[in-house]
């Protein structure tokens, strides 16, 4: 016999599936999972660093969008402020229940949830060790939902000093002054472009050779330096690298890795 819309036990039939699928959701992420809204409530159970925290399942949640100065790790020293930022993010999540919202991708090569966090009283974590200048702006795709409201946070500090914009190892350092003693870190650069290579992929600023190396150009509108005037002046950020053949250069992995400065 044909069910009609109508009928009770059709309505009945199908509550019990949507129960069904919730609860095999939260089984399966180890939180109370919202399967519509791709959301998790977790409890923080141990914080490691100013952007990575362990909750009482065991998953290790990696903060989306930022990154915060490393913590004394192996044979590599701590660097500026990574303590600050450590203690910021314990006072803020250690032992309490909290959101994670997801992008795109949930996990890194690591194994780690990748989210934006928040608390019950709505405090969005990531925004708030960028507004005090713990944290810098760090993206890969696919997961760019939030950047754009983000960069304003960050802008803040930078403008005023705060935090990590206030110590040499991270200060803006002008294209021109960069040099071989910073291969290997981390560095928001300012410079003009000087010349347009790559067919539009790439340009010289400074003592630097700027690209987009090519796993990353659909990301970018078609060659983007191509018509880029000269003396344009842009904001930048990458880990610096050396090459025998190029000197020192930077490579965008995301068009938030870059902006035209006014």
């Amino acid at each position: 016999m044909m069910i009609h819309p109508t009928n009770t036990g059709y309505f009945y039939a199908r509550f019990m599936l949507i129960c069904l699928l919730l609860f095999s959701a939260n089984l399966a992420s180890g939180g109370t999972l919202s399967v519509v809204s791709q959301q998790q409530w977790v409890t923080v159970a141990q914080v490691f660093d100013g952007d990575t925290f362990k909750t009482t399942s065991g998953e290790k949640v990696r903060l989306l969008n930022i990154n915060t100065p490393e913590v004394m790790h192996d044979k590599q020293p701590s660097e500026p402020l990574s303590e600050s930022a450590k203690l910021y993010l314990k006072s803020l999540v250690d032992g309490k229940m909290v959101r994670l919202e997801f992008d795109q991708e949930r996990r890194d090569i690591y194994g780690r949830l990748l989210a934006h966090v928040y608390l019950s009283d709505g405090t969005w974590v990531n925004q708030a060790l960028l507004q005090k200048g713990l944290a810098h702006i760090y993206t890969f795709a696919p997961n760019f939902k939030h950047v754009t409201q983000l960069r304003v946070y960050e802008r803040f500090a930078i403008e005023k000093g705060l935090g990590i914009w206030g110590v040499e190892r991270f200060a803006m350092v002008p294209s021109r002054q960069v040099n071989a003693n910073q291969v290997g870190e981390f560095h928001l650069i300012e410079g003009r472009v000087e010349a347009i290579e790559d067919r539009g992929w790439g340009f010289r600023s400074g003592n630097l050779r700027v690209s987009i190396p090519k796993k990353y150009r659909n990301l970018f509108p078609d060659a983007p330096f191509f018509n880029m005037p000269k003396q344009q002046l842009l904001r930048f950020r990458g880990r610096i690298f050396a090459s025998q053949q190029n000197g020192l250069y930077l490579a965008l992995h995301s068009p938030f890795d870059m902006e035209m400065i006014q």
